[in-house]
C-alpha cells in the first residue's frame, strides 16, 4: 500500500467529521416518460428479453437512458446520440412486429417517447449544475459513476464555460487522499460505493438526481470517534415539488446489466469449427472499460503488459502472468487490427526477410499438422521419437503445430520434424529462419516496452485513472496502436477459444 502523509489523514478526518449531505432533485418529464416506456417494454418481453433479437436492442436503450441519468451532458451530445438510436430502432420495427406481434405496441411506444425526448433535447442536469455552481469559488469535484462518460462531461462543461469550476472524477479517485470543498454526485447515491458517503473526501456532498428516481442512503456508524459511535454528517434534502402522479423508478433498474460470461462463452462455442480445433487454447474472459471484452490465455506461462497504478513501485508498466491480473489494473492490447502487437513490430525489424520467414514458418507447421490429421497423435509422436526427438509428447506436439509458437526449443526436435515431413535436407536453413523470427520477436518486445515506458512516463496517468482508457502509438514504418483498458471483471472459469481470438478486444452482445 502507498503511504499517506499525516497532514492528508488529518484532512480526511476533518471531512468525515463535519459537513452535510444534501439531495437536489431535477425534473425531466420527457426522460421519465421514455424510461417508463422502456420498463414497460422489458416487462412485456419477460424471458424473451434474453433472445438474440432483443439483447442488442435493450442494451442500447438502457445504455442511452443510463448515460442521460448519469452525466450532465449538453444539448449537442443529446441531439447527436438520439438520431442514430432512432434509426436503429426503426430498422428493427418491422421484424419486431413480424416475430413478436404482442410486443409491437410497447416497442413502438418506446420509439414515440424517444422522439418526444428528441424534440425537447434540454440538458436539465447540466442546467441545474450551472445554477448550483454559479459564483462558486469552491474546489468542486464532479463525481461520475462511469469513467467512459468523463470526456463527454468535460466537453459539455467546457462548452458552457464551467470547466474551470469542476474536477471531474470517478469513484476510484475518492479512495485516494485528496480532499475537496464540495463533491457533487451525479445520480442516485445507491449507484456509488458506501465509502463515498461514510468516509467522505469533502466537507459538503450534494447528490443531484432526477426527481423520479427513488433513492435513499442511511448513514452507518464509521470509524470516527469509535468510543461513542455517532454520525456527524447532517443529511438534508433539497428537492423540487413532485407531481402527484409521479411514478418512482428504482435506482438499480437504471443500471446497465452486467455482461454475461456464460452467454459470451456460448457464442464462442457456436462459432467454433468442429474438428478443426488444434489451435484452440484455454482462456479467460476479461471485461474491460467502455463495455469491451478480451480473451487472454489462461496458461500458467502466459504473460501480458499491464499498467498497475496501485503498485508501490515507481514503474507502473510491467509484464506479469495473466493469472496475476486483477480488476483495476490496465491491460495493454493492440487495437489497430490484430491481437498481437509483437508481430507487426517484429516484421518491421526483419524487413525484407519477414515475408519469406513467415512463409517458411507456416509451411513446416502445415505439413506437421497434416501428418497429425492423417495419422493421429500417437503414430506421429512414435515416429518423432524414432527420428531422435526426446520431447515428443501430445502437449508439445500441439504447441509445435500452433501458429502462436515459432519453433521447438531444441534443434533435435526440429530436425526430427523436418525428417518426418520430408524436408530434412533444408533443416538448417529453416532453423536459421525460425531463429531470425525468434530474435525479431525478442527485440520487438524490448522495443515496445521501452517506447511504452517513455510514453507512460510522459503522460498524465491521472487521466488514465479517471477515464479508464488511454491510447498509445508505437511508431515505425507502420504505426501500431495500443490501448490501455482498465479491467472491470474477470471470468472465474476458463473456456477453449480459437487462438486468433486471444488479445483481440471485442464488444460483446452488440
Amino acid at each position: 500500500m502507498k503511504a499517506v502523509a499525516l497532514e492528508n489523514v488529518d484532512n480526511i478526518y476533518k471531512c468525515g467529521k463535519g459537513g452535510t449531505i444534501k439531495w437536489r432533485s431535477v425534473k425531466f418529464t420527457e426522460l421519465k416518460n421514455f424510461s417508463l416506456a422502456l420498463d414497460k417494454l422489458c416487462n412485456a418481453l419477460g424471458d424473451s428479453a434474453k433472445d438474440d433479437f432483443w439483447i442488442p436492442i435493450i442494451r442500447r436503450l438502457k445504455r442511452f437512458r443510463f448515460d442521460l441519468c448519469a452525466a450532465p451532458l449538453d444539448e449537442n451530445h443529446i441531439k447527436k446520440s438520439i438520431p442514430e438510436l432512432r434509426t436503429f430502432l426503426r430498422e428493427k420495427e418491422y421484424s419486431c412486429n413480424l416475430i413478436y406481434p404482442n410486443e409491437g405496441r410497447p416497442y413502438s411506444f418506446v420509439i414515440d417517447q424517444l422522439e418526444q425526448l428528441e424534440a425537447c433535447s434540454t440538458s436539465y442536469l447540466l442546467g441545474t449544475l450551472m445554477e448550483t455552481a454559479k459564483g462558486s469559488n469552491k474546489d468542486n469535484a464532479l463525481l461520475i459513476k462511469e469513467p467512459r462518460l468523463i470526456p463527454s462531461v468535460e466537453e459539455s462543461l467546457n462548452g458552457c464555460g464551467m470547466g474551470k469550476h469542476f474536477t471531474v472524477i470517478n469513484p476510484a479517485i475518492l479512495k485516494e487522499n485528496t480532499c475537496y470543498q464540495q463533491i457533487i454526485v451525479i445520480g442516485p447515491s445507491r449507484w456509488f460505493p458506501e465509502y463515498i458517503f461514510s468516509a467522505p473526501r469533502a466537507n459538503n456532498i450534494l447528490v443531484m438526481k432526477y426527481s423520479w428516481i427513488r433513492d435513499q442512503w442511511k448513514p452507518e456508524p464509521v470509524f470516527i470517534e469509535p468510543l461513542r459511535q455517532r454520525i456527524s454528517k447532517k443529511v438534508e434534502i433539497d428537492a423540487v415539488p413532485l407531481d402527484q402522479e409521479d411514478i418512482f423508478t428504482d435506482a438499480d433498474t437504471l443500471l446497465l446489466p452486467s455482461l454475461d460470461f456464460k452467454r459470451i462463452a456460448d457464442k464462442v462455442s457456436e462459432a467454433a469449427h468442429p474438428g478443426d480445433n488444434l489451435d484452440d487454447v484455454d482462456a479467460r474472459i476479461f471485461i474491460l472499460e467502455e463495455g469491451w471484452a478480451v480473451f487472454l490465455e489462461a496458461d500458467d506461462k502466459s504473460t501480458a503488459l499491464v499498467i498497475d497504478l496501485d503498485s508501490h513501485s515507481n514503474q507502473p508498466l510491467k509484464r506479469i502472468k495473466v493469472n496475476e491480473i486483477q480488476t483495476g489494473m490496465f491491460v495493454l492490447l493492440r487495437t489497430g487490427g490484430g491481437g498481437d502487437y509483437i508481430v507487426p513490430v517484429a516484421d518491421q525489424i526483419m524487413d525484407d526477410y519477414a515475408t519469406i520467414a513467415r512463409e517458411f514458418q507456416k509451411e513446416w507447421k502445415s505439413h506437421l499438422k497434416a501428418q497429425f490429421m492423417n495419422q493421429g497423435s500417437g503414430i506421429v509422436i512414435s515416429k518423432l521419437e524414432k527420428l531422435g526427438s526426446s520431447r515428443a509428447n501430445y502437449t508439445n506436439l500441439r504447441n509445435w503445430m500452433s501458429a502462436r509458437s515459432i519453433k521447438t526449443e531444441e534443434y533435435d526436435d526440429f530436425h526430427a520434424i523436418m525428417e518426418l515431413i520430408g524436408l530434412a535436407k533444408h533443416t538448417d536453413y529453416y532453423w536459421e529462419m525460425m531463429k531470425l523470427i525468434g530474435n525479431a520477436h525478442q527485440r520487438a518486445g524490448q522495443m515496445i516496452r521501452k517506447m511504452l515506458l517513455e510514453q507512460v512516463n510522459k503522460c498524465d496517468l491521472g487521466i488514465l485513472k479517471r477515464t479508464g482508457k488511454m491510447d498509445f502509438t508505437i511508431t515505425g514504418k507502420q504505426s501500431v496502436s495500443i490501448t490501455a483498458f482498465q479491467v472491470r471483471d474477470i471470468s472465474p472459469n476458463t473456456l477453449q477459444v480459437d487462438h486468433w481470438r486471444i488479445g483481440n478486444p471485442f464488444e460483446p452482445e452488440e
